[in-house]
């Protein structure tokens, strides 16, 4: 599927196997009893849900974690910001175009890094709230 997904091929999918789902998909689709609750980016399903989505950030320049820890901390948008080893961990509230200024930021104080999107965990919690009626 993978390599039809880097043709450019379109592929429809039913699965009630979450990780795997976020793992492959661009976009999904959430249908409850026949009705559509939700369409759009694993990333979006999670912000919909929860009003935030989780970000991590693997820091390279290790010497640089509590820096870099310090300047995502300014961020009015960033929520329960924690560390692992090399790893930032954060919910994210805000917009696209925030969060590209924390990237940014990052960038300037040259803290080198490498974003990753939303955790699996995180897209299956999603998928339980969206589709028992939870979603603001």
């Amino acid at each position: 599927m993978k390599s039809l997904k880097s043709d450019g091929k379109t592929i429809f999918i039913s699965s009630h196997i979450l990780p795997e789902l976020a793992d492959v998909c661009d976009n999904v689709a959430i249908i409850e009893r026949g009705k559509l609750k939700f369409a759009g980016s694993v990333n979006a399903a999670i912000k919909f849900a929860t009003g935030s989505r989780q970000i991590t950030f693997t820091i390279l320049n290790t010497e640089k974690i509590n820096f870099a820890m310090k300047v995502i901390k300014s961020f009015q948008s960033v929520l329960s910001l924690e560390n692992s080893e090399e790893n930032i961990s954060f919910k994210y509230t805000g917009e696209d175009g925030g969060l590209y200024e924390i990237i940014k930021r990052l960038v300037a104080e040259d803290i080198q890094f490498i974003p990753s999107s939303g955790k699996l965990y995180d897209f299956e919690q999603a998928f339980k709230t969206i589709t028992t009626g939870e979603v603001r």
